[in-house]
């Protein structure tokens, strides 16, 4: 598709082909003889004419052959009932160029929200398309309006002219809301369009294709300016749901804790290291006289009958040597039952073995005899089977100072120096949302009201409940030349948002962190009240408070994803009307334009020399200058948000 007129020369095209030129006799069949050749083409120039001059004023850039169409429904509403008006261009021609339809004329007491804009470009030919545009009205008066008529003009290369198609004028008809008590009556009063000289001088506004805003002008008395030194939280970005895992590393930790020190002390094995400490004593013992011989035989065959696990109360060498062959092989069995023997002549008989003989062969079996070590077995009780669950999850998700000088400089009329010493707060306090708000206050005396916007936006986001910041949001939004949709619902609070705006961002994060920790409490208590069989109740009112917890996480980061972008702690809003360009630079080039009204909410991706490339939510991207933008939190260079995040 040419983009330039003047003469363009199409370069020679070469194709090798393989020919046959003989044959060659064989032993039975001929073979083929076979040349290759290139065949190349001649150069070709076409002359590129230029479009003739006097083309209409509805001409945006199209060539070829179009349709125009326009649907209107419904003809006859009630006040507040919504109106979709739809124009669609289609046929065949300059597409990949690209191209617009014309703004539309509509009377200002109707609300517009922004349209929706649909390209179908045909998948068999670039060439072939159509565009559908979606404007929804809403009237907030009653009476005749006129919609129309709307011209396209486009050039024919047929016919090599200019041709403008039209869409006729349509008259709707806006009927006052029925009193209570006589539904339907409007629409038994609805009548055919009538001339009135009253609807007939009702102002106009051009609705660009970007759209304007969704909000009813209020009142434009702006708000007094507030007292600095109120914070909001800044949003992170959202909330990280892994942190969830430690609801349950929290009770995993306390269960491991409890059942250590319970199997320590309900431990099996305890009475045998204390029975295998005696019996090492006893081996050691350095006692002579009888009297103290007598006490260590007697605490050694105690010793010996709880390491071997022996109930009864004098046992004799036979159930030494049983219970012994049960844990051990039969030499030491009968090595013990001697041993029991020697220490019954000791302490009964009248012909006593050497006591250091004893001791002795004590100390060999002694030495063939591990002392039994800690058993962990209550760790793993039925009532413990929580942690390894929690475990198992875990591993597999987790591997102030300011000054009133400013409000006394605006309260005077010196809206530049009040802004300037608000300018110097916010540096030291970027999250201070009364600076914020006082900064718009201070922007839009000075009929700045892109950066009005874009103060207030902050301030709402960092204050969501404070009235005043709200009403002065919705003042510069009916004056701005666009919006941000999730904006505007916030603002208006309809249905689902008048909840999700009772809390900023922030706040939605900071609730999911704490019901996260509620979460850790809740199954911490339950595995502590497990060895409190009395409890069940309680424990059981924990482990729903547990779910519920891990519910309202959920809930809550719902509620903050519903803010989109504006909860992206690095988003930047337009304080000006500007145009997003395919190639950073002001000079003459042939690149792709779109607009970027003020108020638009984008994020920055790249920057070069002054400029900054951005992505809107609708995932178009350009570049634009710099300051046509601010931050909606925090303060910092562009350069500097892009380096944090790569």
């Amino acid at each position: 598709m040419a983009t330039r007129n003047g003469t363009v020369k199409l370069p020679k095209v070469n194709q090798t082909v393989s020919m046959v030129v003989g044959r060659r006799r064989g032993f039975i069949f001929d073979d083929p003889v076979v040349d290759n050749y290139n065949i190349a083409s001649e150069t070709l120039e076409l002359e590129i004419k230029p479009l003739p001059t006097g083309e209409p004023p509805s001409f945006t850039g199209a060539v070829g052959e179009f349709g125009f169409e326009s649907t209107i429904v419904p003809e006859i509403v009630r006040v507040g009932e919504p109106i979709t008006w739809t124009l669609k261009l289609s046929g065949t021609g300059n597409w990949p160029q690209g191209f617009s339809l014309n703004p539309r004329n509509v009377a200002t007491s109707f609300r517009t929200i922004q349209p929706d804009i649909n390209k179908e470009v045909s998948e068999e030919s670039p060439f072939e398309g159509s565009l559908t545009e979606d404007i929804v009205l809403i009237p907030t008066e009653s009476g005749d309006f006129k919609f129309g008529p709307v011209e396209f003009s486009f050039f024919n290369p047929k016919s090599e002219r200019y041709e403008t198609i039209s869409v006729p004028e349509t008259t709707i008809v806006v009927n006052a809301i029925a009193p209570q008590g006589n539904a339907g009556q409007s629409q038994r009063d609805a009548t055919l369009p009538t001339s009135s000289p009253e609807n007939e001088s009702n102002p106009t506004v051009s609705l660009e294709p970007s759209g304007i805003n969704l909000l009813s002008k209020p009142a434009e008395l702006l708000k007094s300016p507030m007292e600095p030194g109120t914070k909001g939280a800044i949003p992170q970005g959202g909330s990280r749901l892994s942190y969830l895992g430690f609801s349950f590393l929290a009770p995993a930790i306390l269960w491991l804790g409890i059942a250590f020190f319970r199997s320590i002390k309900l431990d099996p094995n305890r009475a045998r290291r204390q029975a295998f400490r005696q019996l090492k004593a006893t081996a050691m013992s350095l006692e002579d006289s009888e009297d103290g011989l007598k006490k260590a035989q007697l605490e050694w065959r105690e010793a010996a009958k709880q390491f071997w696990g022996i109930n009864l109360e004098e046992p004799s060498s036979d159930d030494i040597a049983q219970a012994v062959s049960v844990k051990g092989n039969t030499d030491i069995a009968n090595r013990w039952k001697v041993l029991w023997q020697n220490s019954d002549r000791m302490l009964f008989g009248k012909r006593a073995p050497s006591f250091k003989d004893w001791q002795t062969e004590l100390r060999d079996l002694l030495n063939q005899n591990r002392a039994p070590g800690l058993s962990l077995n209550q760790l793993f009780t039925n009532k413990a089977w929580f942690a390894s669950i929690a475990f198992t999850c875990l591993i597999a998700s987790i591997l102030d100072t300011s000054s009133d000088s400013g409000v006394d400089n605006y309260n005077s009329g010196e809206f530049a120096k009040a802004e300037m010493k608000w300018k110097q707060d916010l540096e030291l306090n970027p999250d201070d949302w009364a600076l914020r708000n006082n900064l718009g206050l201070s922007a839009a005396q000075q009929d700045r009201w892109g950066e009005a916007i874009a103060h207030w936006t902050s301030a709402f986001l960092l204050q969501t409940r404070n009235s005043d910041i709200k009403w002065n949001l919705e003042v510069g939004l009916s004056k701005g030349g666009g919006y941000h949709p999730t904006l505007a619902r916030l603002v208006k609070g309809d249905g689902l948002m008048a909840y999700i705006s009772l809390w900023s961002p922030a706040q939605w994060e900071r609730l999911a962190y704490q019901a996260m920790i509620a979460s850790g409490l809740a199954f911490s208590g339950w595995v502590a009240l497990a060895y409190a069989p009395r409890l069940r109740r309680m424990r059981f009112a924990l482990a729903i408070a547990g779910l519920a917890s891990v519910a309202s996480v959920f809930g809550f980061e719902y509620a903050r994803s519903q803010y989109g972008l504006l909860a992206n702690p690095d988003a930047l809003v337009a304080v000006s009307q500007s145009r997003l360009k395919s190639v950073p630079t002001d000079l003459e080039v042939e690149q792709i334009e779109t607009p970027l009204p003020e108020g638009s909410i984008c994020l920055p991706t790249k920057s070069f020399l002054g400029w900054v490339k951005v992505s809107l939510p609708n995932g178009e991207d350009g570049w634009s200058r710099k300051e046509n933008f601010a931050f909606i939190y925090g303060s910092g260079t562009i350069e500097e948000r892009i380096s944090a995040n790569p």
